[in-house]
């Protein structure tokens, strides 16, 4: 039964790596073929079949389980971790073979090992699918243009929490406070009181009573002839 076909791109578009003075690419059948007589047929499922075109500048990558086929990023959280966790035991395994078979005094297997050491790189989280929960990868041996090997290279899959951003309060503005003589002159037409304080009433002196003062009475004139009278003198005196 035909296999699902998961992705295509060219070449061109990526960068290979490898082992050995040879690129992972090359020798992708030879590996997955090794992988399933060494009994690592988990690793196996996890490696999408490439096929190149003709011309041997694009390449179609096709499921090697059968099932449908979903993009990672399609998938729901759990079946993420759960499929993360997978991929981590598969590749731990292959890790393990890596590293037995660069020991052999066999040129072939230290080959093998070199290769198999690179052939868990892939350019991103864009290159998984997931087939009946199972995840598959395209592309791999190879990176992004410009990259680097990633030594954890499952880390473009865990999904890292994003820090909320808390919104900056700011605080109010106060209320400008305006100059005193600009409130006094703002509004010069109008009078500063609107209301007319009347002054204290000062308390009222006491009226005196009026002095009557009496007027001396005048004297009783003494008549002209007694006042002679009184005057003259006696011839004897």
């Amino acid at each position: 039964m035909a296999k699902s076909l998961l992705r295509s791109g060219n070449l061109d578009d990526y960068q290979a790596v490898g082992g050995g003075g040879q690129a992972v690419f090359e020798s992708a059948l030879q590996i997955r073929e090794t992988l399933r007589l060494r009994k690592q047929q988990a690793m196996v499922d996890c490696l999408a079949i490439p096929q190149l075109n003709d011309n041997g500048d694009r390449v179609d990558w096709y499921s090697p389980i059968e099932g449908q086929a979903i993009a990672w990023k399609a998938a729901d959280e759990e079946t993420r971790s759960r499929a993360l966790r997978y991929l981590a035991s598969t590749f731990e395994s292959a890790a393990a073979l890596s590293r037995k078979s660069l020991q052999s005094g066999k040129t072939a297997l230290q080959l093998f090992g070199s290769l198999l050491e690179k052939a868990t790189q892939f350019p991103g989280e864009n290159h998984v699918f997931l087939v009946n929960g199972k995840p598959v990868i395209t592309f791999w041996g190879f990176v992004n243009l410009n990259e680097n090997t990633r030594d954890d290279v499952l880390d473009c899959l865990r999904v890292t929490e994003a820090i909320p951003d808390i919104p900056l309060v700011e605080p109010e503005p106060e209320p400008e406070e305006k100059p005193l003589v600009e409130a006094a002159f703002s509004q010069a037409d109008e009078p500063l009181l609107t209301s007319v304080i009347e002054p204290p009433k000062m308390p009222e002196a006491p009226v005196a009573p009026p002095v009557i003062v009496s007027e001396p009475k005048p004297a009783t004139p003494i008549p002209v002839a007694e006042a002679k009278r009184a005057r003259r003198l006696p011839l004897w005196s």
